[in-house]
């Protein structure tokens, strides 16, 4: 067994006008039962009470280091964090979620334990804030504990999110690698870049110690902005690097719809806030890119064929429609 004593985590969060929820994130990190934490704060162009606190809580705590740079997104906001991260393991925290107190020691006794873990994952409690407080948890249930590359994705329910994860050092730094800037669904890239470097070994527990906050304009969970279009730019690459990396068939399906979902709920975001009624051609294409990926996907089932075509068909027919109506 390794000593963990002496072993550093450092905990990014990054927080772009999450005044109402920060304290709390802040507070599930400073009550942490392992105490080797240093924890990074990067506020990424906050308009609300957000720098306020984080400089309250910087002063306050030798801990901490606070960050304050003009909004860039979230992946920017993650690499910053790195370039300050002096752990021995690193984790991530989105500023309206928060740790249960056993969260920091858990993943800090499994990796100590194994070192040729490149990360430990733990379930998850939901909370979906939009619905007044309702309370869901997210387990994994799992045959087994121990993963390769893309092998932890064989549950439905499981997914690339970087925030119930504690990763050893090495998975950042050796070879680098950052987030992608301006990138729809960072985790799902980064986790595809990482397979093109090198391969990975996990580990699952079934402590649910992280409770994940599902709000309105989250950072990780915002709605269509103009880096879904450049996500699709690079799915096909993200797409090739996912499967090839699995071995196993379920995983590489599993995988397909996973994206397939996220491909559709842009599509739906798109609709409701009627973004496609002012796409230009360019942005048109992209979008019915996102429609032929999908087709390609659900390769043989009608219904997602059908989808596609239909919404190929509007996107490309609209503008004409429009006009004729005008007439």
């Amino acid at each position: 067994m390794v000593d963990d004593s002496f072993l550093l985590v450092s905990v990014i969060i990054p927080v772009f006008n999450k005044g109402e929820y920060l304290k709390e994130a802040i507070e599930s990190v400073l009550r942490q039962s392992y105490q080797d934490i240093e924890l990074i704060l990067v506020n990424d162009g906050s308009t609300d009470e957000s720098l306020s606190i984080i400089e309250e809580y910087a002063e306050k705590n030798s801990n901490i280091v606070s960050v304050n740079q003009e909004n860039a997104g979230l992946s920017e906001a993650r690499n910053v964090g790195l370039k300050k991260a002096n752990g021995d393991f690193l984790a991530f925290l989105d500023a309206d979620d928060s740790y249960h107190k056993e969260f920091i020691k858990s993943a800090v006794n499994i990796l100590s334990n194994n070192d040729k873990l490149d990360f430990v994952f733990f379930d998850k409690v939901v909370i979906e804030s939009s619905e007044g407080y309702k309370v869901d948890l997210k387990s994994y249930k799992f045959s087994k504990n121990f993963f390769f590359n893309f092998d932890f994705l064989t549950q439905s329910n499981a997914d690339f999110s970087v925030c119930d994860k504690v990763f050893r050092r090495r998975i950042f730094f050796l070879p680098p690698i950052n987030f992608r800037k301006h990138c729809y669904s960072e985790d799902i890239d980064f986790f595809s870049s990482l397979s093109n470097i090198r391969s990975f070994r996990s580990q699952w527990s079934n402590e649910a110690v992280y409770y994940c906050r599902n709000t309105p304009g989250s950072m990780t969970k915002s709605s269509i902005n103009a880096a879904v279009l450049n996500y699709v730019d690079h799915l096909p690459s993200i797409l090739s690097a996912l499967i090839s990396n699995s071995k196993k068939i379920e995983t590489r399906n599993i995988i397909k719809v996973h994206i397939s979902n996220i491909l559709t709920s842009i599509l739906i975001k798109s609709s409701k806030s009627k973004l496609i009624q002012i796409f230009y051609l360019k942005k048109r294409l992209r979008l019915i890119k996102i429609l032929m990926i999908i087709s390609r996907l659900h390769d043989g089932k009608l219904f997602f064929q059908a989808f596609a075509m239909l919404n190929i068909l509007s996107l490309l027919f609209s503008p004409l429609i429009r006009k004729i109506k005008r007439l």
